[in-house]
Formats: C-alpha cells, sequence, structure tokens
C-alpha cells in the first residue's frame, strides 16, 4: 500500500512538474510574438485624465489595438481622446 501511495505521489509531481515547464514556455513564446487588445472604459467620475496618461504610456508594439469605451452622456472624456485617434491602433465608442 504504501509503495501506491509513493508512486502516486511522484506521478502527481511529475505531472505538475511538465505542466509548470509548457506553460512556462507558452508565456515565454506569448510574450515575444504577440499584441495585447486593450479595452479602456472611461466615466464621468474623474479619473480620465490619470487613464489617459497611463495609455500614452503603453508600448505601441505590444498593446495594440487600443479601444476606449465612452458613456453617451461624457462628453469631456470624448474631447480628450480625439487627439489619441490619430494613432491608427485607437477606436472608440460610446455607450447609450
Amino acid at each position: 500500500m504504501p509503495f501506491f501511495i509513493c508512486a502516486f505521489i511522484c506521478f502527481c509531481v511529475c505531472f505538475s512538474l511538465l505542466l509548470i515547464v509548457r506553460y512556462r514556455r507558452h508565456l515565454r513564446h506569448r510574450r515575444t510574438n504577440s499584441t495585447v487588445s486593450t479595452c479602456v472604459v472611461l466615466g464621468s467620475g474623474g479619473h480620465t485624465m490619470e487613464i489617459l496618461r497611463l495609455v500614452q504610456s503603453f508600448d505601441n508594439s505590444k498593446y495594440n489595438p487600443i479601444h476606449f469605451i465612452i458613456a453617451d452622456t461624457d462628453s469631456n472624456s470624448v474631447e480628450k481622446v480625439k487627439p489619441m485617434l490619430k494613432d491608427g491602433n485607437v477606436s472608440f465608442s460610446t455607450i447609450r
């Protein structure tokens, strides 16, 4: 009986290590070769400028495209996002 318990524990440890190695290899490959589609939700809560400064600091080669979702009632955020639309990887839509 103890042999089977030891064998089961060894199997679980080996299987876990295999999964970890495969997962890390997948992450390393993804980080270097892909971009991340980013969604930013802006509202009238008062943190629009902080969010926009954060988004402007993004590396365009990694965070592409960037989608802004803005409430229909938030006209200030729309005006602040419009200058960023010159960049081809930025789009925005309003929610009604």
